[in-house]
């Protein structure tokens, strides 16, 4: 009995990574595809200084949400309690507000 319901657990699992998998394939490939029209219609050094700024908001995508969101999601599901789901969305909500704007105050003196 348990190991069919570790065996359902595994293939929900399996089903919702190939969800995300191919969600994520989709926007790579798009963009891939995309190649040959931007190489065609933006200069050089304009395609160098929007791949520079890509990179740049990547990173900063990485420091300002510090995987909040999704610990958000976990969180407050796990919770029953409508009262504890709200204190945990809104002091998860505060503590990003927060911290991006100091990131943003010290971005903004380099």
């Amino acid at each position: 009995m348990q190991q069919r319901s570790v065996a359902g657990h595994i293939k929900r699992l399996l089903q919702h990574s190939a969800v995300y998998g191919i969600g994520h394939i989709v926007t790579r490939s798009l963009g891939f595809l995309l190649l040959p029209l931007y190489t065609n219609t933006i200069p050089t050094d304009e395609f160098g200084k929007a791949a520079l700024l890509f990179s740049f908001l990547a990173i900063m995508n990485v420091i300002y949400g510090y995987g909040m969101d999704v610990a958000f999601l976990r969180y407050v599901a796990l919770q029953d309690d409508v009262r504890k789901q709200r204190t945990l969305f809104s002091t998860g909500l505060i503590s990003l507000l927060v911290t991006s704007l100091l990131f943003s105050l010290i971005l903004m003196l380099f």
